[in-house]
């Protein structure tokens, strides 16, 4: 788990940084708030203390916060449907997890194609736990593993694991229509790791 988290902050500032030369390049103006709100996504990484959880309010604001930073950049390449069920801000989830759903969605069906695309984002209360999905409509996941943006599935897979162990499993689904991934995770009193006390750190 050291060794994911070790790479999954650098992965996601590479993503960012690649993100602020385009717009230094192009869009001068642009820039200043993209680096602005890098500086506000940044604090939620460092944040991020080994935690195994956070609350799901601090995942989704940061997500909001990473899809804007991208929408500066995409423009009207970048549509964004976001549906949130008010009863998801009782539950816990990984850091990095919805946010790393999105990011993938973002490279894998906007960045690929000049006239970009659409993404869902759905977050729902079910019987199960919280479901979280996020769907594009790009041209399918068939691309080279070794990409850097499928790390993030497999850390994920990893950390949800960690976490819940065979409560919550990553779902991916690749078709002509687009590629959807996404994940069930159980109430906070379900949560293995809220009985090891990581969440939520020194509260």
């Amino acid at each position: 788990m050291d060794a994911i988290r070790s790479r999954l902050n650098p992965h996601f500032l590479f993503n960012a940084l690649h993100t602020l030369a385009a717009l230094v390049k192009f869009q001068p103006t642009i820039a200043e708030n993209a680096i602005e709100r890098l500086g506000d996504m940044l604090r939620y990484t460092l944040k991020e203390d080994g935690r195994e959880l956070v609350e799901f309010a601090e995942e989704y604001e940061f997500t909001r916060q990473y899809i804007a930073f991208e929408q500066l950049r995409y423009e009207d390449r970048l549509k964004v449907d976001l549906h949130i069920d008010p009863e998801s801000f009782h539950f816990d989830v990984p850091p990095f997890s919805m946010q790393t759903l999105a990011e993938n969605a973002v490279h894998h069906a906007i960045s690929v194609r000049p006239q970009g695309g659409s993404i869902w984002i759905r977050c729902s209360c079910q019987k199960r736990g919280l479901s979280i999905s996020v769907r594009d409509d790009g041209p399918g996941g068939a691309t080279d593993p070794a990409q850097s943006h499928q790390f993030g599935l497999r850390s994920l897979r990893e950390r949800l694991r960690a976490a819940y162990g065979s409560s919550a499993e990553l779902t991916v689904q690749d078709g002509k229509e687009g590629f959807e991934a996404g994940f069930v995770v159980p109430t906070c009193s379900e949560s293995p790791a809220r009985d090891r006390g990581s969440v939520r750190g020194g509260r």
